[in-house]
Formats: C-alpha cells, sequence, structure tokens
C-alpha cells in the first residue's frame, strides 16, 4: 500500500528474476499495473521470464500427465509447435522452452540451468 512513485523506485532495483517473483505473486488483476511501473527493457525481460516459467511448469506438468495416464500432448505457441510424451518433451518443445529462455535473457546453454532453479522455486505449485 505505498504510493507508486515509492513502488516503482523499489521494483526497478530489483533484478528482472526477483521482479517477475513479486509480480507473479500480485493478484492477477494488479500485474499489469506492476509491469506498467517497469522500462520498457525490464518489462520485456519480466515477460518472457514469467512465460518461460508458466511454460516450463507447463510442460513438466504434461509429461507427469503422460506418464500416468500414458497419453502425448502437443504444444504450440505461436506457430513453433511440439510434443510431450512420457520421456518428456521432444526436440520442438524444447525448442520452444530454449527459445522463451532467450528471450528471457539466458542463452540457450544456460536453459537447463534455468530450469533446474525455476523447477525448484515452483516446485510447490504442482
Amino acid at each position: 500500500n505505498m504510493p507508486v512513485s515509492e513502488q516503482r523506485i523499489w521494483l526497478r532495483l530489483l533484478p528482472p528474476d526477483d521482479a517477475a517473483d513479486v509480480i507473479q505473486d500480485l493478484p492477477e488483476d494488479e500485474r499489469t499495473a506492476a509491469l506498467n511501473l517497469l522500462d520498457e527493457r525490464t518489462r520485456n525481460e519480466v515477460t518472457a521470464l514469467m512465460a518461460y516459467a508458466d511454460a516450463l511448469f507447463t510442460v513438466q506438468q504434461l509429461k507427469e500427465w503422460a506418464q500416468r495416464y500414458q497419453v502425448s500432448w502437443d504444444i504450440q505457441l505461436g506457430r513453433a509447435k511440439g510434443r510431450v510424451e512420457a520421456s518428456g518433451a521432444d526436440a520442438s518443445a524444447q525448442k520452444l522452452l530454449a527459445e522463451l529462455s532467450r528471450k528471457a535473457g539466458d542463452g540457450a546453454e544456460q536453459a537447463e540451468a534455468q530450469r533446474r532453479r525455476l523447477d525448484q522455486k515452483y516446485r510447490d505449485r504442482r
């Protein structure tokens, strides 16, 4: 309940991954306003981090369901398509996740480290 000018200062002091955490923990109806407190470059990075975290969680959940129910899942983000089976994401789905990771500020070579960190961080949301 602090003034918007103070919210802007505090939010801009956070690294993008921490800002993404703060914004994701806000009620959904307050997220857009919080994102608008960030400069455009940081807002884009934070939005990409949140998209990556959501996509990663979704792919991991689909893998678990595929294992449990012996089904496969087709996924699509824009024009990119992939498949998630009991063994995990296929090459196309992995490429989709790597692209989201790249947009979030990580190179493809860091995607796996980011995936493990986010998996641990959001494990309680399963």
